[in-house]
């Protein structure tokens, strides 16, 4: 009953967020532990929850079921299609708290305070330069290709 009032009386004890039924706050406890039950039969990636193995098997399959109704763009997530969203709405909902610089994803966020660290997560194999985006790694890779 909890599902349809919008009651949820289940709390994470690590980040306090909440759920209306214990078996989806047990499975959100394995975003903590790392646990990882379900794998990719393709790529042997790892997921904590059985629907984002199954989200994430559409990636091989090439299925998108979500369109932008905008610019018809597909994706194979819900979520990657409201984020999507916001580029046309120009919603941008994430703030670096160093130089307040904003972002429409969580992602490019992350990506951005690299910049800020000097965090170099991508190297390349051929030099051993290091990058702190992969699109940067991607575009010096040209450098060896020609």
């Amino acid at each position: 009953m909890r599902v349809h009032t919008g009651e949820k009386h289940y709390e994470c004890e690590i980040c306090s967020k909440k759920f209306t039924d214990i078996n989806h706050l047990n499975t959100h406890k394995r975003v903590h532990s790392g646990e990882k039950h379900y794998e990719c039969e393709i790529c042997s990636k790892k997921f904590t929850d059985i629907n984002h193995l199954n989200t994430h098997k559409r990636v091989h399959s090439g299925e998108k079921h979500y369109e932008c109704e905008i610019c018809s763009k597909k994706f194979t997530d819900i979520n990657h299609l409201n984020t999507h969203k916001r580029v046309h709405s120009g919603e941008k909902h994430y703030e670096c708290e160093i130089c307040s610089k904003k972002f429409n994803d969580i992602s490019h966020l992350n990506t951005h305070k690299r910049v800020h660290s000097g965090e170099k997560h991508y190297e390349c194999e051929i030099c051993s330069k290091k990058f702190n985006d992969i699109s940067h790694l991607n575009t010096h890779k040209r450098v060896h290709t020609g």
